[in-house]
């Protein structure tokens, strides 16, 4: 019951259970997974968990029944599963999670083990200033050092709980982000979401069923056939987390806007917190596993692209009107864009996918879907970044 002020006794209570739940973490685990799924579940509206009804399944599977034939005729790759998952956002949550787990925890453990050097860091920066007391500020400090990694999962865990519930709340398909969250290839279409897009899209919202569907088939498609692909989205993230580091004048700016006081306690320890200490756990910006990121999800996305418009081109008029919904959905900001900008500050630049419809446009053109699809076999046939910014020399040069 809300306090005389609106003061939610109840919220509290849950907030205060999610946070115990999640300092609770397994100790081979960088987070508590479970609580961070909690978190997520409780987040979404009552809509995204209301239970599919059988009308509801059969028609998502009618419609990747049809999107499966179309593809057929527009790419040499072939499907993998004939079936299809329908889901809500909750059962979007649930059926990705294990994805997830190996995305985040390699992100999550170098962000753990950089909280942990802080407060080394700290007692050298007050050590420096000539009324600083290294030692002092060490011995005062030395009881929160157990509480850095237990700190960091909870921190962590409500960061993804939270984050995973705004991206299932208006994620499509188990692709949206840009590559398949499910294991096994099979489709996955979230169709409360999917007639909720549909619904503001006027005439063209009729077909987004089938566009959708075809999107998500492909995706899967190319996964199956490449299984070098997710390999190597997930070697990239563990490079990126070995940068994730401590920007050292930034926490020297923190460090001495605090008064550590005669050895330092625990409300010196909160104003640093609130100075924005936690942020300070900075990855370089432009690396060669952000870029190798940032191509790979555009050669991914213009691959599909491509392969969607050509299975629609004679069946689908309203194919080009969803096409672009798509792109201006992805530059506002969609799933993809908001996994990858809070995860590791990547940004999907319209520019990079450009190029990559332009490269698919040439193979194509130069080769057919055959030549075309054939370029997944290995990551060598591929431009890499350098390339992919002239796409037409670099098939001139092949």
């Amino acid at each position: 019951m809300a306090g005389a002020e609106g003061f939610d006794q109840q919220n509290l209570a849950q907030m205060l259970q999610d946070l115990g739940s999640l300092l609770a973490t397994p100790a081979n685990e960088p987070i508590n997974w479970t609580g961070a799924v909690q978190v997520a579940q409780r987040a979404l509206n009552k809509s995204d968990t209301q239970p599919l009804t059988p009308a509801d399944s059969a028609r998502a599977e009618s419609a990747m029944a049809t999107a499966q034939l179309w593809l057929s005729e527009a790419t040499t790759l072939p499907a993998h599963s004939a079936g299809v998952d329908v889901w809500t956002a909750s059962d979007w949550v649930e059926g990705t999670i294990d994805e997830w787990r190996e995305l985040v925890n390699p992100i999550a453990a170098r962000a753990g083990e950089t909280l942990g050097e802080i407060l080394p860091r700290i007692a050298e920066i007050a050590g420096d200033d000539p009324e600083g007391d290294r030692e002092k500020v060490s011995q005062s400090f030395a009881p929160f050092a157990s509480m850095m990694k237990p700190l960091s999962a909870a921190m962590f865990g409500m960061q993804v709980g939270n984050g995973l519930a705004s991206v299932a709340s208006e994620v499509l398909c188990s692709s949206d982000i840009g590559v398949p969250l499910t294991q096994g290839h099979t489709p996955a279409l979230v169709l409360p979401a999917i007639d909720k897009f549909g619904s503001q899209l006027g005439d063209a919202g009729a077909d987004a069923l089938i566009f959708i569907a075809l999107r998500e088939a492909a995706h899967q498609r190319l996964f199956a056939a490449a299984p070098w692909l997710a390999s190597q989205f997930k070697t990239s993230i563990v490079e990126y987390s070995r940068t994730i580091g401590i920007d050292m004048d930034r926490l020297r700016e923190i460090v001495q806007s605090v008064e550590l006081g005669p050895g330092g306690d625990m409300q010196s320890m909160q104003e640093m917190l609130g100075s924005g200490l936690m942020n300070e756990m900075a990855p370089k910006k432009d690396t060669p596993a952000l870029n190798r990121l940032e191509t790979m999800l555009a050669l991914i996305e213009g691959w599909v692209e491509q392969v969607v418009t050509q299975a629609t081109s004679e069946r689908l008029p309203s194919a080009p009107a969803l096409s672009e919904t798509v792109r201006r959905r992805r530059a506002a900001g969609g799933p993809a864009e908001k996994t990858f900008m809070t995860l590791m500050g990547l940004q999907l630049k319209a520019a990079r996918l450009r190029q990559a419809n332009q490269y698919w446009s040439l193979v194509f053109e130069k080769g057919g879907a055959a030549q075309r699809d054939s370029r997944w076999v290995h990551p060598d046939l591929l431009p890499n970044t350098e390339d992919l910014g002239d796409p037409n020399n670099y098939i001139q040069s092949q």
